[in-house]
């Protein structure tokens, strides 16, 4: 894939990427009071923000402590996209009726990785890139914080051990039995291996004496809580394979080689996601369990131990993705309800209908499949073949190209529309247009081509899955689509919005 030009431009001069239907981004070079230089980002609408007088003007203490520093959205943006895109080897990947994402590749360990399993990381520890580049202000600090001459992206695993992580890799090398270990243990998953599953009652932790002699109180909150080695391990080992959505097949980008990537479903949103991507998390948020807790103990109050019990309570566990779990979003008070932000009063008589008809509680058997219904999307009643619905055009599309290929025509016509169905829905959540389509050389997979194939800007199929779906299935699932990204021009959900792939 072509790297996007890197040249400065004035922060107005936006211009498009790797031909994509985004704005773009421009960078700007900022001169220090030291006289050395830092480069910031400007992201489609996003800018760096305008620091006041206030922090020019305050010193840079030199602490070491972060409080106060944090990445501009322009910077999260644009590394999240715009260098993923020219440094990761993007490929958009699907699994036939359970979604699509787009797979970031990760040179140093040969991994891939979904967008919520990267972190931004300062290639300099980023208090020695202060120092030289002689950082004098609080302002100057964060404009030397976003120096995007000085970031990467790094999975989350290697980002939270990066100095145990390379210091594996330095110390005995890429193809090392040492590193190669260190990678395997995570980010691979075999499926077929036997995870039991966690016993509170067996696996559970013994308190130590301190912490149950230890008074605790729901304002201390999280400080000093975490979860038990037993959590961190054999639950969450079982709870990997209950997420375990199956796997996906990607080529090197560099070689070409074939490797397959598994993919688990996030337990809260149900997109997908690669396993590095997930945070352990609590359903109702432990804020919320606390208080709850007090008002059950007994007159001598809650201990630590009582506390750690709470905190690493399997039943409220679950494994989200990492952009879900600091969205919030799908997050439950204690009552069962989620965190849904304030609504206006209900209004008399506004729910009456849907009562049942002695003004009631709804019956067990409606419940049921109210229950039914919300689990299961019912077979639509009009397909995206039919002129007008949504999925229409990239169907069309899709449809039209494989009946002009040889492999195309050797499907049988039921096959053909699947795969077409298939397509366009993998090709509206990337929000490609569908301009060729082709297939890999040993049949196995199935791509629709943006533009000039060139620009390798793509996504594909698992042709064999492609075949056998149907196409009211894949109409379910762009509906579901098009509701969850609420405008089709709009921001994808839970994916970034760059589509240029290899």
């Amino acid at each position: 894939m072509a790297a996007p030009d890197r040249m400065r431009a004035p922060p107005g001069a936006a211009r498009a990427v790797n031909g994509s239907n985004l704005m773009g981004f421009t960078l700007e070079e900022k001169t220090l009071k030291s006289g050395e230089t830092v480069t910031l980002v400007h992201w489609e609408d996003l800018s760096p923000t305008r620091h006041g007088k206030a922090l020019q003007e305050r010193d840079w203490d030199g602490s070491g402590n972060r409080k106060g520093l944090s990445f501009y959205d322009s910077t999260s943006e644009y590394m999240h996209n715009s260098w993923a895109s020219e440094h990761m080897a993007p490929q958009g990947a699907t699994l036939p009726g359970k979604g699509s994402l787009m797979l970031y590749h990760h040179a140093q360990t040969g991994t891939w990785h979904s967008a919520d399993a990267l972190d931004i990381d300062h290639v300099a520890q980023w208090k020695d890139h202060f120092v030289e580049r002689g950082v004098k202000s609080q302002a100057e600090a964060m404009m030397a914080y976003n120096d995007v001459d000085n970031l990467r992206l790094l999975p989350a695993p290697v980002n939270r051990a990066r100095d145990a992580a390379f210091r594996v890799l330095d110390t005995h090398g890429a193809d090392s039995p040492e590193w190669k270990q260190w990678v395997e243990d995570r980010f691979a998953f075999d499926p077929k291996t036997n995870r039991p599953g966690f016993d509170p009652d067996v696996d559970g932790s013994v308190r130590k004496r301190t912490t149950m002699e230890q008074p605790w109180k729901p304002e201390d909150g999280r400080t000093g809580l975490s979860f038990d080695a037993a959590v961190l391990g054999k639950w969450y080992q079982a709870k990997l394979q209950e997420c375990y959505a199956g796997e996906v097949e990607v080529r090197h980008p560099d070689t070409g080689d074939k490797s397959k990537v598994p993919l688990f479903f996030c337990q809260a949103s149900g997109q997908l996601c690669t396993r590095d991507a997930f945070d352990i998390d609590h359903e109702i948020p432990f804020e919320l369990l606390g208080p709850e807790m007090a008002k059950h103990a007994g007159r001598g109050g809650l201990s630590k131990a009582d506390a750690l019990d709470g905190y690493n309570d399997t039943s409220n566990l679950r494994l989200v993705a990492r952009g879900v779990n600091s969205s919030h979003d799908f997050e439950v008070q204690a009552s069962g309800e989620y965190r849904d932000e304030k609504i206006a009063p209900e209004k008399r008589g506004e729910f009456n209908r849907f009562l049942g008809e002695d003004g009631g509680l709804l019956s067990p058997q409606l419940k049921q499949q109210l229950r039914e219904l919300g689990r299961n999307y019912p077979s639509p009643q009009q397909l995206m073949s039919d002129f007008g619905q949504p999925g229409y055009g990239p169907y069309t599309q899709a449809l039209g190209k494989l009946e002009q290929t040889g492999f195309g025509q050797a499907m049988t016509s039921q096959e053909r529309s699947n795969v077409a169905g298939t397509l366009a829905v993998a090709a509206t959540h990337y929000r490609l247009t569908i301009d060729h389509v082709a297939q890999s050389d040993d049949g196995s997979r199935v791509f629709a081509i943006q533009g000039d194939p060139k620009n390798n800007q793509f996504v594909w199929a698992d042709a064999q899955g492609a075949k056998q779906q149907s196409l009211a299935q894949s109409t379910i699932d762009l509906n579901r689509l098009v509701h969850e990204q609420g405008n089709p021009s709009g921001p994808q959900l839970n994916q970034h919005r760059n589509a240029t792939m290899q």
